[in-house]
């Protein structure tokens, strides 16, 4: 995996969706999004890859954190917000 490689989030909550862009915007490029309609709820679909920068990110002990790793970690979180 790549930080080319495209992933999507789903926010059920506009506000959970700028809370994710708050805290992740510094590392991700929003490819694209989608605004659904279901049961007439609201649902944001976002289509995201990383932003350069991301091959620079290392853990304390300097280990590079793997682009596997950080899409897990954008998804995580986005998740917790649901």
């Amino acid at each position: 995996m790549n930080r080319n490689a495209e992933q999507f989030v789903r926010f059920n909550y506009i506000g959970s969706l700028n809370e994710w862009l708050q805290n992740y915007s510094h590392l991700v490029l929003i490819k694209d999004y989608q605004v659904i309609n279901i049961k007439n709820e609201l649902v944001y679909i976002i289509r995201f890859s990383l932003k350069p920068e991301a091959d620079k990110l290392a853990r304390k002990d300097k280990d590079p954190v793997s682009y596997k790793e950080q899409f897990e970690i954008l998804i995580n979180e986005a998740n917790k917000l649901n």
